[in-house]
């Protein structure tokens, strides 16, 4: 491989990596990415969880909203 070829490969990975990247972080959830990016595995796409840890937040929220709902 010559340095051309290693520098156009880094920079397609830079773009996937980034364009994955933004898609959790503005919460798109984690099957649509995966199928965006052309994953084959679910587990491939979870690496990229880590960028949006609210999620988790947000999830808990959703249902102390759900039960209080529940309960009114």
């Amino acid at each position: 491989m010559d340095g051309r070829y290693r520098r156009k490969s880094a920079y397609r990975h830079v773009l996937r990596h980034t364009f994955i990247s933004r898609l959790v972080m503005a919460g798109v959830d984690l099957r649509t990415v995966q199928e965006l990016a052309g994953h084959k595995d679910i587990k491939m796409t979870i690496r990229y969880a880590h960028l949006a840890p609210e999620h988790k937040l947000n999830a808990v929220q959703m249902l102390s909203s759900f039960r209080a709902k529940q309960t009114s």
